[in-house]
């Protein structure tokens, strides 16, 4: 506790408490933004403004006196005033040597004082309103950092302090620093008005500066920025010499710029803003966009190599596209992410949670070891929250990694200063900097990180008709090149798929007749339309294929009996014959032939809405209530929970089980019933050869006759409804209990993630 500091608190909530708009504060004895407010308020109430704010604006500084030793001390303003000015140096850390009210010789010392630390060539111990703001804030003027930067900030402040104010000069590169150097550029550049931002006028005035240029205020500009991008010129003095050649070059290798020692607009926008040229052509690109033949061809005709695409979620990528990838000769760099968009995601327990599904998804989809797996922090996240938050987050992750022997490595995808701490921390070994988000206190003020492999400055659309896609554009450093293939084996190869298809549809084949012998014996003379025979074949196929796991009492209710003389008959003609597996062609994924027959056969077998629905999506969408409250933890609402689960990579509605109550509806639909039915097989080997493209609209105009309003209000019912059958199956599947909201969220996001996925086919 700083004594000085708590009598300034007890002044200042003794002169201002009754006056209007000002706040009681602690009387700690502690300086912080509290105190500082506080003193602004009063400055602000001797000046007359009515609307007080606490905060130091243009009516303030309008307003603001300048102070000296002829200042009337008698008058009870101006005494108001000093003891606000002297507070101010008490808080900042300078002795007036009295908080009197008397801007005496102390007081004079401590103000030549603070004008020598900020670098003002004018010491005369004045307290104008530029040296009021200055010190009515938390900016720090005693150097803590490195010598070299703090020469600069003061310098900064000596020639250009009318324009940028008096910025901290406390030896860090800073957000202020970078932004007083703009200003500085921009008044030697000639604009009238300088902004502090690097926009269009600033980059068409920027000169092209080179050895033996003799333009000294922008060759010592340039050094300044070279310095505190990490690269030493050597001297602060105007002149362009070989150390700062050297220098030079250095920054534009490491930044992939064109390395010719000669400083042009591109080289001081990369210099100045994180994003630099924005206009600049990059090699490697992301994008939520799927990938076809049409748009590969496009990135591959605007000069791209690599692209960025998603392991899970809405926007996730698939096998056969990354086989058109790697056909037009581009690479993948692979990106995890779910709702890391603010600071709350990001826990350990979020971490190993990330880590298992993201190690499982790159091994599903075949990437090979140490493919660098980027997760995302895409917020602006600031420093003291990537102290608690964003590195134990990494560390969980890169924990989770090790424990499971993964083979993968962990990059990271945020701001520089995010890259660059959990770089630091040893938690990841590439970075993919969200530089397009120049305002991000993270990138203002800090330098590329050291490891980056992407810099992601601007999205744009390319191409057009089919080829026509919107990507974010990325600058390659050259250190991840992406992956160019993948482990082709029995889960994703293609002549596996129709090989081991073609098994399935024989045997289905095989059934289906001998389903129609024995119908046909059994009937005997009986009257029995053919369509008839086609449904109970049918019936028989699918009870056959569920019969191991989807029998018991509830599926008998929902999908009758399973006829036992029948699997007599069918196993003595599958005698000896391996099990056949259905494999999805787009995902490669083996899908549950039990589930989704068992799907079938309650579609084809009953007429009552209800049940149909329950044996398939309805079903395995109530069970996803039960997960969002078992997984809680990981989300921060249902809705994030019901999207990411919904076809995911964890929970009892997976992605196979969306494929299958999907593909269910579908068939059935197919196959139909009475006299119109169709052999079951014929209607498989159809869908699984062509229908199975365009799966996700054949089902929302099955089941939904094409309305959203339709999927919403139906899921709604079955999750929240108390009818007694849907009671029933929920305690028979132990669905743990959630609430109205979280059943309306849960509908919504399956809605939504129907529609993401009619939207990619």
């Amino acid at each position: 506790m700083d004594e000085m500091v708590k009598k300034v608190q007890q002044w200042v909530n003794l002169v201002y408490l009754n006056r209007p708009g000002y706040v009681k504060i602690d009387e700690n004895g502690k300086t912080g933004w509290p105190v500082i407010e506080a003193l602004i308020t009063g400055l602000q109430i001797e000046e007359g403004i009515t609307s007080t704010t606490g905060t130091f604006g243009p009516a303030t500084m309008a307003k603001c006196p300048t102070l000296s030793t002829k200042s009337d001390s008698s008058n009870e303003k101006t005494r108001n005033q000093i003891m606000i000015l002297q507070g101010a140096l008490y808080c900042k850390g300078y002795n007036p040597t009295g908080f009197t009210g008397t801007y005496g010789d102390g007081t004079k010392a401590a103000i030549k004082k603070f004008q020598t630390d900020a670098g003002l060539s004018n010491q005369d111990g004045i307290a104008t309103p530029i040296i009021f703001k200055a010190l009515l804030n938390m900016d720090a003027f005693v150097n803590v950092g490195d010598a070299k930067i703090r020469n600069i900030q003061q310098e900064l402040n000596r020639k250009y302090y009318k324009v940028t104010g008096l910025n901290p000069c406390d030896g860090r590169y800073s957000r202020q620093t970078n932004e007083a150097l703009i200003y500085a550029l921009q008044v030697e550049e000639g604009i009238a008005e300088p902004t502090g931002t690097f926009g269009p006028a600033t980059k068409s005035k920027c000169p092209t500066i080179s050895m033996g240029s003799t333009k000294a205020n922008f060759v010592k500009l340039l050094q300044y920025a070279l310095y505190c991008n990490n690269r030493n010129p050597g001297r602060f003095d105007g002149i362009f010499d070989e150390n700062m050649r050297t220098a030079l070059i250095d920054f534009q290798r490491f930044s992939a710029l064109p390395a010719d020692g000669v400083a042009g607009m591109q080289t001081w926008a990369s210099l100045l803003v994180s994003k630099g040229d924005e206009d600049r052509k990059g090699t490697a690109c992301d994008c939520a966009t799927p990938i076809n033949a049409a748009r590969a061809a496009t990135l591959k005709s605007n000069g791209y190599k690599t692209v960025g695409r998603y392991l899970t979620g809405s926007h996730q990528m698939t096998l056969p596209e990354l086989e058109t990838i790697f056909a037009a000769g581009l690479s993948v760099f692979p990106i995890y992410e779910r709702k890391s968009t603010e600071a709350s995601y990001f826990t350990e327990t979020q971490g190993v949670f990330d880590a298992r599904a993201a190690i499982g998804a790159a091994k599903g989809y075949g990437f090979k070891e140490n493919t660098i797996i980027y997760f995302t922090v895409d917020y602006d996240a600031v420093d003291g929250e990537v102290t608690s938050r964003i590195l134990p987050y990494f560390k969980a992750i890169k924990r989770t990694f090790a424990q499971l022997n993964s083979g993968y490595q962990i990059g990271i995808y945020g701001a520089r200063n995010v890259c660059s701490r959990v770089a630091a921390a040893g938690y990841s070994v590439s970075s993919f900097v969200c530089d397009m988000s120049s305002g991000f206190s993270g990138n203002r003020g800090y330098s590329l990180p050291t490891d980056w492999a992407f810099d992601q400055i601007k999205t744009r659309s390319i191409g057009d008709g089919l080829g026509k896609i919107e990507i974010d554009n990325n600058i390659s450093s050259g250190k991840d090149k992406g992956v160019n293939s993948i482990v082709y084996n029995k889960e994703n190869s293609n002549d596996y798929v129709s090989t081991t298809n073609n098994k399935f549809l024989n045997q289905l084949k095989v059934l289906y007749n001998t389903a129609v012998d024995y119908v046909t014996k059994k009937e005997g003379n009986k009257p029995n339309p053919v369509g008839n025979i086609t449904q109970q074949a049918n019936e028989l196929v699918a009870q056959y294929l569920r019969k191991d796991e989807y029998d018991g009492l509830l599926w008998i209710l929902t999908a009758d009996f399973i006829d036992s003389d029948f699997v007599k008959i069918a196993d003595d003609v599958l005698k000896g014959q391996e099990k056949r597996i259905l494999i999805d062609p787009i995902s490669k994924l083996t899908l549950d032939d039990a589930h989704m027959m068992a799907t079938f056969n309650a579609i084809i077998h009953s007429s009552v809405g209800m049940i149909q629905d329950l044996a398939g999506w309805a079903g395995d969408l109530i069970t996803v209530g039960g997960d969002t409250v078992k997984y809680n933890a990981n989300y921060k609402t249902t809705y994030d929970a019901a999207i990411d689960l919904i076809g995911g990579q964890i929970g009892t509605f997976g992605l196979p089980d969306l494929l299958g109550d999907v593909d269910a509806v579908n068939l059935a639909m197919n196959t139909r019933t009475g006299i119109a039915s169709q052999p079951v097989y014929k209607v498989f080997e159809e869908y699984y050869t062509t229908g199975y493209s365009t799966r996700y609209s054949q089902f929302f105009k099955n089941r939904f006759n094409n309305s959203f309003e339709a999927v919403t209000k139906d899921a709604e019912y079955y999750l929240n409804t108390n009818n007694p059958v849907c009671l029933e199956f929920k305690q028979h599947f132990s669905v743990n209990n959630y609430t109205q909201e979280d059943g309306q969220a849960i509908a919504q996001a399956f809605a939504d993630c129907l529609k993401e996925k009619i939207k990619s086919e």
